[in-house]
């Protein structure tokens, strides 16, 4: 039984999120051998892995182009593997004004009917990742001020616990039913 944690990222706020998630799993319900982190680009062969999880980083309310055309391409060799996503935005680095303009507020569900298009999942979560000024234009953070938005670290480290927590309870679940 072999876990496979995947993602693209673009600035990191992903890759540890993925990373944290691989820990927590290979702490709790796995040996570390049995769980693998990596990149979407260095993963070759999905049909050993039981269990893949999958996250992306969001801009403009979808996944970024790189991972939808990841999943899209991989979607038959997923079909045998339990599927989780996550995605990485930054709604709470929004500001009121701006997730009003937006419509954000069905921001989760879209995501998770995205990515259901191409993969069954067992189920889908939109995380805070960090924005950064260093991340934007000088001219970009002007604006993103002007619309209330926010820079920082906006993960939340014990939500991303408690989810990874309920995809290893699954995973024990179905190792000791498939026994």
């Amino acid at each position: 039984m072999l876990i496979l944690v995947t993602y693209y990222s673009v600035r990191g706020s992903t890759k540890e999120i993925a990373e944290r998630i691989g820990s927590v799993l290979s702490t709790n319900i796995a040996a570390p051998s049995t769980v693998e982190v990596l990149p979407m680009e260095q993963v070759v062969d999905l049909s050993k892995y039981s269990f893949v999880i999958i996250g992306s980083p969001v801009h403009g309310f979808v996944w970024v182009e790189y991972a939808s055309s990841w999943l899209s391409v991989n979607s038959a060799a997923l079909s045998n593997s339990a599927v989780w996503a996550f995605s990485v935005g930054t709604p709470f680095a929004v500001g009121k004004i701006a997730q009003r303009m937006m419509e954000s507020k069905d921001e989760e569900k879209n995501l998770a009917a995205a990515i259901s298009k191409d993969v069954k999942l067992e189920g889908h979560v939109l995380f805070n990742g960090k924005f950064l000024k260093s991340h934007a234009s000088s001219k970009f953070n002007f604006w993103w001020r002007v619309f209330g938005g926010k820079f920082g670290d906006f993960r939340e480290w014990e939500k991303i616990d408690k989810w990874t927590g309920e995809i290893g309870h699954t995973i024990v679940q179905r190792i000791g039913d498939a026994v």
